[in-house]
């Protein structure tokens, strides 16, 4: 007796948009149930999955059958919500079977209803089902390697499954866990144990896509053990925090913290160029001590009291270009003179070279970087090494001795770190997730000391089409302002203002947005000052 009202979701539904509550049979379905104790006919709700390539919708058919089990066309059913978005609509067949179709889209997380009436022309009775949609979770994927994890376990955690439509593609290379087992979708090759939501993952994509999980995120507290001296490990919280207040519950036991762009947090050095983490990323951490993770989001930051601390993200590299990353890199903090450093968009940087002359790490250098007691400045960069899945050699390979070079805006200078260790020494080999750490004493290496005179050099190149170096002397600590003006006398922007060091220094003009003709590139210190002409030519 009575109207049963059922629901059941087969395989991947709904695919991109949205997901019903209550799974079952291992996560592969989702269902609800909802019975009145009317005495009207039984009702069948039924899912009906679209399959292919575009899966953006879910229907559900009713039928309502009397005891022989027959269609009744004497039956109507008809749909109608306030609750629902406007995208949901109901096909009355005339029969008593009618089809709902709710086209869901991002965003659309919450709890709904729909309201049915089923009539036989003289009776009429309805029926109100709950039904809640789930936020998705989206982890986007770059071209080429990536580190990522999911805040939201897998229903079926089988790697397989995970990757299913970007698989179906063709876009999925090759995953693989920190121990080396990987998932090869090329020869249907799976070795990856199921995918355990504290832990992150390497991926390498053909092209830029997504990664969508659906289902309930994990508490932002949960435990993540840390066994292994390296493990790559997954970030729960919503909130993006730096990388120096995440780690703090394990700051005693972390030795190194390092993201997919080689940038990294090293306590001892009191060094961290990552910024901030981010949900959805994986990140490589290497422990000297069995320990547990606990993410710490800092309490002033959740109450929105404080910003997010800056780190020093190294960066604005114009001359070295760097290389795609690889996926696999070693890490290298160098101490170098501030005199070094560039200035605003400043072009001074440091680079690492294999014995071929590759270029396999670079990064800017710059004087606002937080300073040593010693007065030097502190840059950290990653060095990539070769990646296997290529033909060609294009990265750094194990035990290969690398070199160094600065660049000062002007030219190149070839440099020989003093590398730390048991026994200093002046030489480097690669070594896949290594850390080495420097000191660079540049008046040893024969580049130029404290200039002598308050000085403004031709800007480099000259004439140019987008960006130009600007270099100027200071033989002492001045306030100055370093300008472009039109000839008209109409200044065009400022890219130094403020006390700037002794040293040779360099700004960049970059003048997209700006028309062809010839400026003038004014310094000025005090009562002094000092103009070059400059031709921008487009």
């Amino acid at each position: 007796e009575g109207v049963v009202i059922a629901g059941q979701t087969n395989g991947n539904f709904p695919i991109s948009e949205g997901v019903f509550d209550q799974s079952f049979n291992g996560g592969s379905y989702d269902a609800f149930v909802t019975r009145y104790t009317l005495g009207l006919p039984y009702v069948r709700w039924e899912n009906i999955s679209e399959v292919g390539a575009v899966r953006e919708r879910e229907l559900i058919e009713i039928d309502i059958t009397g005891e022989s089990g027959d269609p009744d066309a004497n039956l109507s059913l008809t749909y109608s919500s306030p609750d629902l978005p406007d995208h949901a609509t109901f096909e009355d067949h005339g029969d008593g079977s009618g089809t709902f179709t709710w086209q869901t889209t991002y965003g659309d997380a919450g709890d709904y209803t729909a309201h049915f009436v089923l009539s036989d022309g003289e009776h009429e009775i309805s029926a109100d089902v709950p039904i809640e949609v789930k936020e998705l979770f989206h982890i986007p994927l770059r071209r080429g390697w990536n580190m990522i994890s999911s805040a939201v376990p897998p229903a079926n955690p089988a790697h397989p499954a995970v990757w299913a439509d970007i698989v179906g593609r063709g876009n999925l290379y090759i995953v693989k866990d920190r121990a080396g087992f990987f998932y090869f979708p090329p020869q249907n090759f799976n070795r990856l144990a199921p995918w355990d939501v504290r832990y992150g993952f390497s991926a390498k994509l053909n092209e830029a896509d997504t990664l969508v999980i659906p289902g309930d995120f994990v508490p932002e507290d949960s435990v993540i053990p840390l066994r292994e001296v390296w493990t790559m490990i997954a970030y729960y919280p919503r909130v993006e925090v730096d990388a120096r207040t995440a780690f703090v519950n394990i700051e005693g036991s972390l030795e190194m913290a390092k993201d997919i762009n080689g940038r990294f947090y090293r306590p001892a050095n009191g060094f961290s160029n990552m910024g901030n983490l981010k949900r959805g990323q994986g990140y490589q951490v290497r422990i000297s001590q069995p320990c547990d993770l606990v993410w710490n989001l800092g309490e002033e930051r959740i109450a929105g009291i404080l910003p997010a601390e800056e780190s020093r993200q190294d960066g604005g590299v114009t001359h070295f270009q760097p290389l795609e990353m690889t996926g696999a890199n070693m890490s290298v903090l160098i101490s170098l003179p501030t005199a070094c450093g560039g200035d605003e968009g400043g072009v001074s940087e440091i680079a690492a070279f294999t014995e071929s002359g590759l270029c396999v790490g670079s990064t800017g250098v710059s004087a606002g970087q937080t300073a040593t007691e010693g007065g030097a400045t502190q840059t950290g960069f990653a060095v990539w090494a070769d990646d296997p899945t290529t033909p060609k050699i294009d990265g750094a390979v194990e035990g290969e001795t690398l070199t160094f070079k600065l660049w000062d805006g002007m030219a190149e200078t070839p440099v020989s770190p003093i590398w730390d260790g048991e026994d200093r020494h002046s030489c480097l080999s690669f070594s896949t997730d290594g850390f080495a750490e420097a000191t660079l004493d540049v008046g040893a290496q024969g580049l130029a000391p404290l200039p002598s005179e308050f000085a403004l050099a031709e800007p480099y190149p000259n004439p140019f089409n987008s960006i130009t170096t600007i270099r100027y002397s200071l033989p002492e600590a001045s306030d100055i302002k370093l300008s472009v003006y039109d000839l008209s006398g109409r200044e065009i922007t400022t890219m130094v203002s403020g006390n700037r060091l002794a040293g040779v220094h360099n700004a960049a003009w970059n003048a997209v947005g700006v028309g062809s003709g010839l400026y003038f590139v004014k310094l000025e210190a005090g009562t002094k000052t000092l103009t070059q002409k400059v031709m921008l030519v487009k």
